[in-house]
């Protein structure tokens, strides 16, 4: 799956009916981001309520971005993904190796074996979707 960014920062509406914090998203408009997988958060405690696509954002860290910031260029589902829970009301549909335990935390703080991981993950993705070169978009 990809998708084409279109605005940066979410609406006033968006923000109340979402949840998700105000402010600029590390993304650039009119870019192009592989989805590295997708977020269903029910809201609750502290969460947010909505969907959110998992990107390699422009800084290189992987995390999760509103679903409103974004138009689908593909919207082929990765044949890797896996479906699985997140917290108590949250969904995820993902590649099997982002279910590891701490497996985000270990990628964000430089793990060599998380950033091995993340390489082959990605790499397989981008193949899967035509992306050449090893970037992360178009």
């Amino acid at each position: 799956m990809r998708v084409r960014c279109i605005n940066d920062e979410l609406s006033e509406k968006e923000i109340a009916a979402s949840g998700f914090p105000p402010g600029t998203w590390d993304v650039t408009i009119g870019k192009e981001y592989l989805v590295l997988g997708v977020t269903l958060f029910a809201g609750g405690e502290n969460t947010p309520r909505g969907a959110a696509y998992k990107i390699e954002a422009d800084g290189g860290t992987v995390y999760s971005v509103p679903v409103p910031l974004f138009e689908i260029v593909d919207n082929r589902p990765s044949r890797y993904w896996r479906v699985g829970r997140r917290g108590p009301f949250g969904l995820v549909l993902w590649p099997q190796e982002f279910f590891e335990r701490y497996f985000f935390d270990d990628l964000s703080e430089g793990v060599p074996a998380a950033l091995r991981t993340y390489d082959k993950v990605r790499d397989r993705l981008e193949q899967e979707f035509g992306i050449l070169g090893g970037n992360n978009s178009q």
